[in-house]
């Protein structure tokens, strides 16, 4: 699933992005419906700001794996919220990222894939420590294979498997800063 993106690729799948959302809005001018074009402007400024406080985290690689997630072909959805400003370092990049990689095997091999998945990363960053939410909505075929990945050690990393539940999963990472 991971492909190295090199300048040529990420331009194209960001120009492909930003076209479809482009035609979103003219369809629905053309189909009168102001309101549903604001709506989606809001999206695309809330969306371009979530993006502009994940690059400030110092995290390049973490920040490269959410902003060109939903590029590699997964059976779910990759969106992500910052709650909290500031700086997470490089020490923990490495070791978040790694580990949310293998998240996202993990869940490939467990949710169904054909009806719609969401995971949903929010991100607390707080003065001593940082806290990511990791939810998952779909269908779930094999919980034994994600409480076995949750509780393996990462370096630097404190994982907890918060719930599982039928079409719900929620894993919290903290960190220290």
């Amino acid at each position: 699933m991971e492909k190295e993106w090199n300048i040529i690729d990420a331009m194209r799948h960001s120009r492909h992005d930003w076209l479809n959302k482009i035609q979103l809005i003219k369809g629905n001018l053309e189909l009168n419906k102001i309101d549903r074009a604001k709506a989606i402007i809001e999206e695309i400024i809330i969306e371009s700001q979530s993006e502009a406080m994940l690059s400030q985290l110092n995290m390049p690689l973490f920040s490269e794996l959410l902003l060109t997630g939903n590029w590699n072909g997964y059976s779910f959805k990759i969106e992500y919220e910052l709650l909290g400003s500031g700086n997470a370092g490089p020490e923990l990049d490495k070791s978040l990222t790694h580990w949310t990689k293998e998240l996202f095997l993990n869940i490939e091999t467990v949710i169904e894939p054909f009806l719609e998945s969401t995971l949903t990363i929010s991100i607390f960053k707080e003065a001593k420590n940082i806290r990511f939410l990791y939810e998952l909505q779909g269908n779930i075929t094999s919980e034994e294979k994600i409480k076995s990945f949750s509780k393996q050690k990462h370096h630097g990393l404190q994982i907890n498997l918060l719930s599982m539940k039928r079409g719900e999963l929620s894993i919290e990472v903290m960190a220290d800063c």
